[in-house]
């Protein structure tokens, strides 16, 4: 809904697409191991506080970024898909300047990195969590080849459920992205402003699984369906 009301002017209903968005985010093909695996948990979990500091960020209130920052702060503790959320915050503040003539409040936007920066310190220098092949291993070792792959499965499995045969997966995935693509030429001539919100979403939808890119994506189960959860977030929001 503050994504709706903030992005979209000409829209009839601001209560009946968030609602529909959210219940089809409860029923979502694609969050059997956030919601039924123990292991799933701190997916869905992580998931709960970043769209917490998501809705208290587009408040203009200083009391609502202070809880913005603070379900932040919790997210990165609970876990690393967290991680792009000041990316995504960036982000959106440089949609609200160049699509809306808004002014970027620089230091709310900074603080966001700080809190990350914090949290990176405590991590690796106070408790000695170093980064690890499973974590980071294709950045450590400059593997682009492997960067690339994982980005491009896990926006498909954002996008479409696992299948076992990996033709069907590659041609349910391929259809869906032409259905995309005729979506985005009709509403780009028609509606300005939904084709703005269906932009800033689908790239929503690429920065959130930037934690992953190490890790990938299964195709063809419900295993780790925890890692691309806050990322079907815009995926609801689009569809």
């Amino acid at each position: 809904l503050k994504m709706q009301k903030r992005y979209i002017y000409n829209i009839r209903s601001y209560y009946f697409f968030p609602l529909l968005s959210s219940l089809l985010f409860l029923s979502y093909a694609s969050h059997t191991e956030s919601i039924f695996w123990i292991v799933g948990r701190g997916g869905s979990l992580v998931t709960v506080f970043i769209q917490l500091a998501l809705i208290f960020n587009f408040s203009d209130k200083l009391v609502n970024k202070f809880f913005s920052y603070l379900f932040f702060a919790i997210a990165l503790f609970t876990y690393e898909l967290s991680l792009s959320l000041p990316l995504l915050i960036s982000f959106f503040a440089l949609c609200d300047k160049y699509f809306f003539q808004q002014r970027i409040r620089k230091y709310e936007v900074l603080f966001y990195w700080i809190i990350l920066l914090v949290y990176f310190f405590v991590r690796y220098f106070l408790l000695k969590g170093e980064l690890n092949d499973y974590e980071a291993g294709a950045f450590i070792h400059g593997d682009f080849l492997s960067i690339s792959y994982n980005f491009f499965t896990a926006l498909a499995r954002v996008l479409v459920p696992g299948f076992q045969n990996p033709l069907v997966f590659c041609f349910v995935t391929l259809l869906t992205f032409l259905v995309l693509i005729c979506l985005i030429l009709k509403i780009y001539k028609k509606q300005k402003n939904s084709f703005i919100f269906f932009f800033i979403c689908f790239t929503g939808i690429c920065i959130s699984i930037i934690p992953i890119l190490s890790k990938g994506a299964n195709t063809h189960n419900s295993e780790a369906e925890r890692f691309i959860y806050p990322a079907t977030i815009f995926w609801c929001l689009i569809i």
